[in-house]
This record gives C-alpha cells, structure tokens and sequence, in this order.
C-alpha cells in the first residue's frame, strides 16, 4: 500500500448551488452549503462539501472505467463484499469502506480576505447572511406542456460567479507492479487523476448554466516523496498506466 496526498483547485467559470435543503427565515426557500467561521472573522463563506466532489469523481472515475472495459460490481451484486472491483476499493460500498477520503473544499484567497476585518465593514459582513452569493427566483414547470405551475414560485440562493476553492484527497492506493516493474504512477492513482480532470460540473441547477468548473490538481505525493504534479502531463501520456490497469484487474 502507498500512501496518497493530493491537493487540487477548483474553479467555477459560472455560479454555484450546492444546496442543504433548508431556507433562511422564509426569504430563500434553499440555502447553499457554507464553512464555519473559521476562515476568517464571523462571516460564513460558501464551501463545496467533501461528499459532494467525491460523488461526481467517482461518477467520472466509473464512466471511465467501463469505457476501458473493467469488471464493475453492479447494483445487488455480492461479489463486492468478497472481491471489490477497483471503484468500490477507492471510494467505498455497503460491504468495504473507501480508501480516499475528501476534505471540504474551502475558499481560496483572493476571495476569503471579504471575511477579515482588515478588509474593511467587519460588522456589515458579519451580519450579512448572503456574502459572496445572490439568490434567484424561478417557476416550477410542468415538463409535459413546458408551462409554468401556478402559485409555485422559488428562490433559489447560488454564488457569486468565478469563486476557486481548495480541497485536498488522502488515503491508501495498491502499490502493483506491472511485468515485474513498479508503476511510476500507482494504477488506482491515474484512474482517480483522469476522473478529477473530467470533472466539468459540480452542484445543482447544471441545467440552468450554474457549476461549470475544472479541477486543477495542484500537489501530488506517494508515501511523502516529491510533488508529481509537475510531471502529471508526461507521465499520463506513457502506456505505462493503460497497461498496468489491463495487468491490475486481470490479477485481482
């Protein structure tokens, strides 16, 4: 087993709507999802939950997956309980917990200075419940006449546009070799890479144009070693990795 570290940027070209299914005192019907106060002052910045990002990569991460023709556990099958196919090793199942584990990602400066005081208006932003976001309103449509429902107006709080955030993924990876030589890159950590780069939409409201982003992955480490993320680029391009994943599940 080696040990992963691996911190990324993620950055929004539009809004964001990540929502807690709650309002705030009947003025927005569905709040986003925001830190603690930790980051700065009193104010309560926007955030993307850990759970979030994990779930679109490892949505990513199956697609391709089966894309390259690797045996996937489907839905009921037991066979994940004795012998998890590589999705379910790295982020879990009902029978076997995940070896990853994502933090929140949290607000990167520029865009945490609006929560210091030397920023300036302490007290306004404090008490500003809505900082660094806006709230829209919108219709319930009825898909099958494509018109609006009577009496069914919403709000519908999102984030400013352009926001980056910061995250960071842990854990443990199978440390294979392929033909008798160790992988520059661990199999399971170019599956995770390659879906954390086919990530292009994150939260709610995809339909309406909010959540496009990327992510850029800023630091990679295996057992502590030197950052990999410079030469991320070369090595995803060797066979080296493609091989090794036909050698990785054919093995298990």
């Amino acid at each position: 087993m080696r040990a992963l570290e691996l911190s990324y940027h993620l950055d929004f070209t539009t809004s964001l709507h990540v929502g807690t299914g709650m309002g705030f005192t009947k003025m927005v019907d569905e709040t986003i999802c925001r830190a603690g106060p930790a980051l700065g002052g009193r104010a309560r910045l926007p955030c993307v939950p850990g759970s979030s990002v994990k779930g679109k990569v490892r949505s990513r991460c199956e697609a391709l997956a089966n894309s390259l023709g690797l045996r996937l556990c489907e839905k009921g099958e037991r066979v994940c309980k004795q012998s998890p196919c590589i999705i379910c090793r790295l982020f879990g199942s009902a029978y076997n917990p995940g070896r990853l584990r994502f933090s929140d990602a949290l607000l990167i400066e520029p865009w945490r200075r609006f929560a210091r005081p030397e920023f300036g208006r302490e007290a306004e932003t404090a008490r500003d419940p809505f900082i660094l976001s806006s709230v829209r309103m919108g219709n319930k449509l009825e898909r099958a006449t494509r018109t609006v429902e009577q009496d069914l107006l919403f709000s519908l709080e999102h984030t400013a546009n352009r926001l980056q955030f910061g995250g960071s993924i842990q854990g443990y990876l199978d440390d294979r070799t392929f033909a008798g030589d160790a992988l520059t890159l661990p199999v399971e950590a170019w599956l995770l890479i390659v879906g954390l780069r086919l990530v292009d939409k994150l939260g709610g409201g995809r339909s309406r144009g909010l959540g496009r982003c990327c992510i850029m992955i800023s630091s990679l480490t295996l057992d502590g070693g030197e950052n990999l993320a410079d030469d991320l680029p070369a090595i995803l391009l060797t066979d080296e990795c493609l091989l090794g994943l036909s050698e990785y599940e054919t093995s298990s």
